[in-house]
């Protein structure tokens, strides 16, 4: 009986051992700290505005389709919230989408996600008294323009006729839908009821998403927290159990990747990733410069001097639309339509006599104003460019500095003669950057009026075909630039790196990032 007792007494302090030693080596969570350049204002898809606000609404929220790594650096199109989905090419040339919602998906909150919160979130995207700055991205679905202008969402032709079917009406042939507009970040469904609450999207514990991650603990210390949500449908695929974010720097020492928008020391540590802006010098076309004189402007502009001046940041521009922005295809639109522009410094001087005789014998105009906000790397690049153009055609340009407000007022107005202007594409679409020179658009600052031009970018929108519509954006790209008009300067880019013990950290070439498929290295 004593020998029973002692040995019952062993079990019961083996299993005491046994039980403090499980409680005191819980598993590690397997953590990601990411570092990004901007601060965060919002959560609201709606109103995202950068990179920052994109990229972690991207991790809260999924939309009808997703962006996967293919590996390679090269990114693929996969099913998000969308089963499956069927395109219809209707006699008139327009398209209506149909998609099948997958089955058990719900909000965070446990509330099943319906085909009518795709519904609610893309009128209200739309809604002129949203005044979101990302309305434009469902600008081809039928009934946009009367709904914008009358202020009817019901003239949106987006409907659910079931909880799990959502069906999309386009006035136009639109071949990369899917990924154009059902993988932004700006499209993601929203609940009404959520959206009605107050404080609504602000990161807090109790922020209604249906995404791969939730918002476990709000930002304490600067940092953000999200946790992977094991009810997500592609759970098991997900790398980081838990996401911190901090912003504007404030973390870059310690975090596992940094993105950060300016210069850096030792670029070999570095990867470079595209933004979509380009910098340009716009001429107007109401001003009395020439064909001749404009395109000698743009010839003689030492493009490589100029990313120099401004750091590893800016790149020579190769053409109007920057790197990372997708033709219709599916390829990068700057490597498939080519380089416009040479910046190649063994040229320049070929290019300075080209623009010589160009000119000939043309009288130069004496009254050429260049404006620009100030900063001190616009100021270096106005400077640099009175310089340039004095000394290689004698055009002698006077420099004039503004405050922000007063630039969009003259330009508005078309009371300039030559400006320096920064253009961004709110789109992964080159045709945005374009239609913005068209004869009716509002921001056609240049107030270029060409109807070759106008009929190229009206045949492309029509156009049924991928490569004939990628033919005829490639072919404004090109009238526009031999016209002079537009100039562009520089490409933006931004600089990041990851922990070099973690791999799968990808892009959309556009600015956001995703940290979904992130894993420790094999040792």
């Amino acid at each position: 009986m004593k020998h029973l007792k002692k040995i019952t007494a062993m079990l019961l302090a083996l299993l005491l051992v046994v039980g403090l030693t499980a409680c005191g080596a819980q598993e590690e969570v397997f953590a990601v700290h990411v570092d990004l350049p901007e601060e965060l204002t919002t959560l609201d898809p709606a109103m995202v505005t950068n990179d920052t606000e994109r990229t972690v609404v991207s991790h809260l929220y999924e939309n009808l389709m997703k962006l996967t790594h293919l590996g390679e650096g090269q990114v693929g199109l996969a099913n998000g919230l969308a089963a499956n989905y069927e395109c219809v090419n209707n006699l008139d040339g327009t398209q209506t989408y149909t998609f099948s919602l997958r089955p058990g998906i719900t909000w965070s909150d446990g509330e099943p996600v319906k085909a009518e919160d795709f519904v609610y979130a893309w009128q209200r995207l739309v809604d002129p008294a949203t005044e979101s700055p990302n309305a434009q991205v469902l600008e081809m679905v039928a009934g946009y323009a009367e709904a914008r202008k009358k202020g009817d969402m019901s003239l949106l032709q987006v409907s659910a006729p079931d909880e799990r079917t959502l069906v999309v009406a386009l006035s136009r042939s639109c071949p990369n839908f899917p990924q154009l507009v059902c993988t932004q970040a700006a499209t993601m469904p929203l609940r009404a009821d959520v959206v009605e609450r107050s404080n609504w999207d602000t990161p807090q514990a109790t922020l209604v998403v249906n995404g791969a991650y939730r918002v476990v603990k709000a930002r304490q210390n600067g940092v953000l927290t999200l946790t992977s949500d094991s009810s997500y449908h592609d759970f098991r695929r997900l790398g980081p159990e838990e996401l911190q974010f901090t912003f504007g720097g404030s973390g870059a020492e310690e975090a596992d990747f940094v993105l950060t928008y300016e210069g850096v020391e030792d670029e070999t540590l570095w990867q470079t990733v595209p933004v979509a802006r380009t910098g340009a010098l716009v001429i107007n076309q109401m001003a009395t410069l020439s064909e001749e004189l404009r395109q000698a402007m743009g010839l003689v502009i030492d493009r490589r001097e100029l990313s120099d001046l401004l750091g590893s940041v800016y790149v020579p521009a190769e053409g109007l639309i920057p790197h990372g922005i997708r033709n219709t295809q599916g390829a990068e639109f700057r490597s498939a339509a080519g380089m416009l522009i040479d910046s190649d410094p063994e040229t320049y001087e070929d290019r300075c006599q080209q623009a010589k005789d160009i000119l000939g014998y043309q009288t130069i105009p004496e009254n050429v104003t260049l404006l620009y906000v100030s900063d001190p790397a616009t100021d270096a690049v106005a400077r640099t460019l009175r310089r340039t153009w004095q000394e290689k055609l004698g055009l002698t340009v006077a420099l004039e500095s503004v405050e922000q407000e007063a630039m969009l007022d003259a330009l508005q107005k078309g009371e300039f003669t030559a400006a320096l202007v920064m253009m961004e594409s709110q789109s992964n679409d080159p045709a945005e950057l374009l239609q913005q020179w068209t004869s009716a658009s509002k921001e056609n600052y240049a107030q270029i009026h060409n109807s070759a031009y106008d009929l190229l970018l009206q045949v492309s929108e029509k156009s049924a075909s991928e490569v004939a519509r990628d033919a005829y954006l490639a072919d404004a790209e090109r009238m526009l630039l031999e016209s002079g008009y537009v100039a562009p300067i520089c490409h933006a880019s931004g600089n990041w790196k990851l922990n070099e013990t973690l791999q799968g950290v990808f892009h959309d070439g556009f600015g956001r990032f995703f940290f979904t498929g992130v894993v420790e290295k094999a040792k």
